[in-house]
């Protein structure tokens, strides 16, 4: 999929999946990706995982209370979530590529030898001090996503139990 110019884009398009938005919510999954696992990076492919599981309400509802839930119980305990992260994950790469091409150019991420998305800036200014209660969730919800992808298998078994070729 390509994503529209600017000016053909929707008001929610331009609003929900603009590049700075998009951009800090992978950004604050990164930071704590690092920080709990003590790793440089999040590999690079995993990172099209965040915006499907973050910016859909109900999906993020969902995420585990707690990172010592496995990844393959929670897909167990929710089938359907296979059925519709797979659309999205494709529906919403172009836009994830979109947002780390704005992070790199702003200099708030680079990428390491070994692919991995390395965080530059790992704190930031209020997104704005008045962002609505669901603004809220979804950073709060995309730092929970960085501690839990740190449980995660492999990358290779990541996409696999999500029924996606690697």
């Amino acid at each position: 999929m390509k994503i529209p110019n600017w000016d053909k884009r929707s008001i929610f398009t331009s609003n929900l999946l603009n590049p700075a938005f998009c951009g800090e919510v992978i950004r604050k999954t990164i930071v704590q990706y690092c920080k709990d696992s003590g790793k440089e990076g999040l590999p690079f492919s995993l990172a099209f995982f965040i915006l499907p599981i973050i910016l859909h309400k109900q999906t993020r509802n969902l995420l585990p209370k707690t990172k010592r839930t496995k990844l393959h119980e929670w897909l167990t305990n929710n089938e359907e979530l296979k059925l519709i992260i797979v659309p999205r994950i494709k529906y919403l790469t172009p836009y994830t590529r979109e947002s780390l091409l704005f992070l790199y150019g702003h200099g708030i991420i680079e990428f390491n030898t070994e692919g991995e998305i390395v965080p530059v800036i790992t704190r930031s200014k209020k997104f704005h001090k008045d962002y609505t209660e669901e603004i809220g969730d979804i950073f709060n919800n995309a730092g929970k996503l960085g501690t839990w992808i740190n449980t995660f298998p492999s990358e290779k078994i990541t996409y696999t139990f999500f029924g996606i070729k690697p």
